[in-house]
């Protein structure tokens, strides 16, 4: 029984990954149109502070140490949603963008990802 449900399981969500999103090819309208540059102030610019890279090397040493995986990046818990931050624009087909710039000094790269 218990294997039943986990095959059901894998099919289930291999089927979410395969058709999750669908690709078209096309250009982002943002790159087709005039859209003016953020305004730059707190509420479209959402700025971390620079890591602290010598005591964030220190916990991985450490992690390593202790059989611990290594870590993807470094969590910053934010609440930035559509009515709380970023500007929406209105484009010439009655299209809107939402945009937020999000940057943090001397980050190698950065993900966003909404934690359920």
């Amino acid at each position: 029984m218990t294997r039943k449900i986990f095959a059901a399981i894998i099919l289930l969500l291999s089927y979410c990954t395969i058709y999750g999103q669908i690709s078209t090819n096309e250009e982002p309208i943002s790159f087709r149109t005039n859209i003016p540059t953020l305004r730059g102030d707190k509420n479209t610019l959402k700025a971390f502070s620079s890591l602290d890279m010598k005591k964030i090397e220190q916990e991985d040493k450490e992690d390593d140490e202790n059989g611990i995986p290594p870590r993807f990046g470094y969590r910053h818990e934010v609440n930035y949603n559509l009515d709380n931050s970023g500007e929406w624009v209105d484009l010439p087909n009655r299209d809107k963008i939402w945009r937020l710039e999000i940057s943090c000094l001397g980050a190698l790269s950065m993900q966003v990802a909404k934690l359920i």
